[in-house]
């Protein structure tokens, strides 16, 4: 066994340089190195250069107190040049530390302070830095590097490189620990198909009594990665494993890594996990926290490249007050695929086994930009979080799980056929259980036929038993943010749906679904299919089933023949105990407090609200709009709103409440119908059906020849602008203005023997008359300006044949 050091050269032939040294102590500082200060030149041929260090330290009582040095370096400041040929180079330091160091400082170095340049040729580099702990408690942090400080380029050629830090304690361990792949360095594959491959690893544990470790691994931490051009494969990844401690993980952690030209693979991926030292111990609270990226950059450069970034964080069984579980895919960093047709893949995951006061959240793109490129790229981000189990019967209402698709972030799928998907799913047992596609954020189709898809789901699951277990589920499709589908023929589909479940006497959840949440949505120049759909589900006893297409936000079709389909449901699915509890609700919103334009276009919109409810002391509501307006534009447009609720008990429907519809100019066609059903199977209640399809409401045609129907109209005002227009607008109080043109009227609602009709001021007036057992409150008047034709069964009338054929004198 021999170390390297001083300058050394090879030939033209294949040459080798084997430093390797052994080294043990149980009283002093221990340092070695297998190439040390050396300067290592190969010329042509196929070289190998190889250094490793091996480190034991048996420590005995008396150095306890004592400050020492363990490390191991398999190359330390040196230089190795190797030349042509197919060269390997490989480095290793190992460190094994038994019994206890209080104040010591364990290190291991495969390649450290040191430049390798391995020229033309098929080359393979690999450091490794490993630390095995068994039995030791440290107040410093021993921390295993795979490269450090040091400059690998491999030149030209089909090049291999490895770099790996790993840190085990598979005994009783008492410190915090740290794992990098490569760290304050440049490694650079240059020409050719390069594959590049990172590992850090930190696994501590503990038993019952030892305090715990905290583990930290980064895969590249401060550093350069670059695959050069042709196609590149390059692998990171990174695990902390705590079993009694604080445990994070970083695959890129303030660096960068490029792919260069060529059809590049990239993999970044995070896992963190943690678990408890003591049972039943729930003074302890643990972190686990893992990073794909954090404050980094990946561009993969020209091509069809594939980029697949996750981050998994975890927590097994823990009995503490509260513990926080986080996971990021892409943080504070920059994605960029360039041009080519490039996949782009995202994930963020977090799951806890048993816990009672946990916080967990996740995020697949967080405060970062990702952007495709020109090209037909597909991009999905992906984040789901996880907590299927509780040990609280009356559930943890302050505990939040969160789950963000993307977050306060902007993605761009630049030019091309793109295929955008966001979404974020969290699942929670007796919490509050919230999932959002899109917060706070941008997505950007740019041109070209783009389809993006955005969905949020949030399931809150009651924590077990007949009298306890709070559960709650929102999902949020789009929430303070935007999407806009550019230009071309887009499809965008949005959904957001919350579930609840209660087990009945005593449990409670609150379910919301929204489709769109104080966001504005735009299909922009094309003729784009938009679908978005809010859904309040699966609630039971105590329960809020809410479901809200889209609530306080816009979305505008823009220029083009577009299909807007926008959708509520609430529905409480009820169970066992339901016709004695009288307590829950659905509710259903096809727009509350929003904004939706047609755009210039033959657009077709469609708006919709559905409930379902099983119990009677809050009666299923639906609205189709709600404190709302419609806008279709210029263009022949159809606009249909629809609004049901139907339940046992009381219902009641209103398909438009306090908004109004404008079909603007065009040929257009504009319905808008509300219904409801009741059952008598709750006992006691019998059923009352409130139903008006516009309530305080206005339409205009607007220019053109339109046609506009509804159900019953209270209140109301219904225009049908410049044109021949056709009403046919049922019973109710309110106004008729056909304006300008020859406009014809239908009114097969007309019931003489309860109804009076007569001429007055130049209007038509109908008036439901309160008579016999009718009340006072179901009596209406509508007036009709400005109609020149009147159509009772297959019968059709002037004003002045109508008012002689059916006025009372």
């Amino acid at each position: 066994m021999t170390q390297l050091t001083g300058n050394l050269q090879g030939t033209n032939q294949a040459d080798q340089f084997l430093g390797s040294v052994s080294a043990s102590s149980s009283s002093g500082n221990l340092l070695t190195a297998g190439v040390l200060d050396a300067s290592i030149e190969t010329f042509a041929g196929d070289d190998q250069v190889e250094g490793e260090a091996i480190v034991a330290f048996l420590s005995s009582p008396d150095t306890s107190s004592l400050d020492l040095r363990i490390q191991a370096d398999g190359i330390l400041s040196s230089k190795i040049l190797t030349g042509e040929g197919a060269d390997v180079v490989s480095a290793a330091g190992t460190v094994t530390v038994f019994r206890t160091l209080l104040r010591s400082q364990v290190q291991a170095y495969g390649i450290s302070s040191s430049t390798v340049l391995t020229g033309e040729g098929a080359d393979v580099v690999s450091a490794a830095g490993t630390i095995t702990l068994n039995l030791v408690s440290l107040e410093t942090t021993p921390t295993a590097f795979g490269l450090a400080n040091s400059m690998v380029d491999l030149g030209q050629g089909d090049d291999y490189i490895a770099a790996s830090g790993e840190l085990t304690a598979p005994l009783e361990f008492r410190s915090a620990a740290r794992a990098y792949g490569v760290f304050q360095s440049a490694m650079l594959g240059g020409g050719g198909k390069d594959t590049i491959a990172i590992n850090a690893t930190s696994s501590l544990s503990a038993n019952a009594s030892s305090s715990p470790g905290d583990g930290l691994a980064y895969g590249i931490a401060s550093s350069a990665v670059d695959g050069g051009d042709e196609d590149d494969a390059i692998t990171i990844f990174a695990k902390s494993i705590s079993f009694g401690g604080n445990s994070s993980s970083y695959g890129v952690f303030q660096a960068s890594v490029t792919g260069g030209g060529g059809n590049d693979a990239i993999a970044i991926s995070s896992l963190s996990s943690g678990s408890f030292s003591n049972s039943f111990d729930s003074s302890k609270e643990f972190t686990s926290t893992s990073y794909g990226l954090f404050q980094s950059l990946v561009a993969s450069g020209d091509g069809d490249d594939a980029l697949a970034i996750e981050a998994v964080s975890s927590l097994g069984e823990s009995f503490s007050q509260k513990d926080t579980i986080l996971a990021y895919g892409v943080a504070s960093s920059t994605v960029d695929s360039g041009d080519g047709n490039d996949e782009i893949q995202v994930s963020a995951s977090t799951s806890t086994e048993l816990d009672s006061r946990n916080d967990s959240s996740s995020y697949g793109v967080f405060q970062a930009r990702v952007t495709g490129g020109r090209g037909n790229d597909a991009i999905a981000v992906n984040s789901v979080n996880l907590s299927p189990a509780s040990i609280s019967s009356s559930g943890r209402p302050d505990t939040d799980a969160l789950a963000y698709g993307v977050a306060s972030s902007t993605m761009d799928g630049g030019d091309g056929n793109d295929e955008i998907t966001a979404s974020g799913s969290s699942t929670a047992r007796g919490a509050k259980s919230i999932g959002y596609g899109v917060f706070a954020a941008s997505v950007l189709g740019g041109s070209g036929n783009d389809v993006i898809t955005v969905s949020g789901s949030g399931n809150g699951v009651n924590s077990g038993g007949f009298s306890g277990g709070f559960g709650s589920g929102v999902g949020y499709g789009v929430a303070n943010g935007s999407v806009d589908g550019g230009s071309g023929n887009d499809t965008i589909a949005i959904t957001g749906t919350g579930s609840g479940s209660g087990a009945g006497g005593g449990t409670a959840s609150n379910s919301r679904g929204q489709g769109v949440y104080q966001a504005a949505i735009t299909g922009g120049s094309g003729n784009d299919v938009m679908t978005i759909t809010g859904i309040g589900t699966e609630g039971q006893q105590f329960d809020t089933n809410a479901g809200y297409g889209v609530l306080e936000g816009s979305v505008d079709g823009g220029e083009g023949d577009d299909q807007i389909t926008i959708a509520g449901q609430g529905i409480t699915t009820g169970n066992l105990f339901d016709r004695f509890a009288f307590v829950g609700s659905a509710l259903s919103y096809g727009i509350s407090n929003g904004l939706l334009l047609g755009g210039a276009g033959n657009d077709t919109i469609a708006v919709s609200a559905f409930s379902r409810g099983v119990q009677t002391f809050i009666p299923p509501t639906s609205y189709g709009l709600s404190n709302a307006r419609i806008e279709g534009g210029a263009g022949d447009d159809s606009i249909s709103i629809n609004s049901h609720s139907e339940g046992f008990g009381s219902t009641t429907s209103y398909g438009m409440f306090e908004s109004s519809v404008a079909g603007g100019s065009g040929n257009d066609i504009i319905s808008v119908s509300s219904t409801a059903s009741t059952s008598s199977f709750a006992v006691g209640y019998p059923g009352e059906i409130t139903s008006y399809a516009v309530f305080r409401s206005s339409i205009d045609g607007g220019e053109g020849d339109d046609s506009i129907s509804t159900d019953a109209i209270q209140d109301s005002l219904i225009t049908g602008g410049s044109g021949n227009d056709f009403f046919n607008t049922g019973s109710g109080s309110g106004t008729i203005d056909g304006g300008t043109g020859i406009d014809r009227i239908k009114l097969d609602f007309f019931d003489a023997t309860t109804m009076t009709l007569l001429m007055s001021n130049g209007a038509i007036e109908i008036t439901r008359r309160s008579i016999g057992s009718l009340s006072a409150a179901n009596a209406w008047t509508q007036k009709i300006f400005n109609v020149e034709q009147f159509t009772i069964g297959a019968q059709t009338y002037s004003s002045t044949q109508l008012v002689e054929q059916f006025a009372i004198a």
